[in-house]
């Protein structure tokens, strides 16, 4: 049962404590928060995020994809986003493919159809699945982040770069940002990456 108000509570405490550098009770708090509310996509991000600074990647990317699961609102979309998220990734790409061929503006599909064809080692089309829904909504700071992961495994550095730049200049202490900033981009964008870390170490 969900209980929103606690779950906000739980959510701005676990900001709190990792604006404090608490990250073990900033984890706990957060946790708690998707325990009691487990659609509230932002807490899932901050909970990655810690888990992360942690060196729990598998949790880390767990949380990850509950946030993605969390963002999507179309009621259409529900099925092949959960099966996307339960491992069902053939089932979720058909779900997605059909939605489209009505609805092909659909910037929620499209993002789901470029991860499900992501997690099946087709990175080029996720590009331009991402591409194309930037193009419908420039402002999806996800869709930016997605877009900036998909170019640096295509070898494509310096473009990752411009996808990612904006987003750690609203949000310079971002642990995934900043991974892919100090120690992903360097060796592919010629060293463009590297004008950002001296910011990055500034704001620990």
């Amino acid at each position: 049962m969900a209980h929103p108000k606690a779950a906000h509570t739980h959510y701005e405490l676990g900001l709190t404590l990792a604006a404090l550098g608490e990250t073990s009770s900033a984890i706990a708090a957060l946790r708690h928060a998707v325990s009691r509310k487990p659609d509230l996509a932002e807490a899932w991000r901050a909970l990655g995020d810690q888990l992360f600074l942690t060196g729990d990647t598998e949790g880390a990317d767990a949380a990850f994809a509950e946030h993605a699961r969390a963002l999507v609102t179309d009621p259409a979309l529900k099925g092949a986003a959960d099966a996307l998220f339960h491992g069902r990734v053939a089932e979720a790409e058909r779900r997605l493919r059909a939605h489209l061929t009505s609805d092909a503006r659909n910037v929620e599909a499209l993002r789901l159809l470029a991860d499900a064809v992501a997690c099946q080692g087709h990175d080029g089309e996720a590009e331009s699945f991402l591409a194309h829904c930037l193009e419908l909504d420039p402002s999806h700071e996800d869709t930016h982040f997605s877009y900036a992961t998909v170019l640096f495994r295509l070898q494509k550095g310096a473009e990752a770069v411009v996808q990612i730049e904006g987003l750690f200049v609203r949000n310079p202490k971002d642990p995934a940002y900043r991974n892919l900033l100090h120690h992903e981009l360097p060796q592919l964008s010629g060293g463009r990456s590297n004008q950002f870390i001296p910011d990055a170490e500034s704001v620990d």
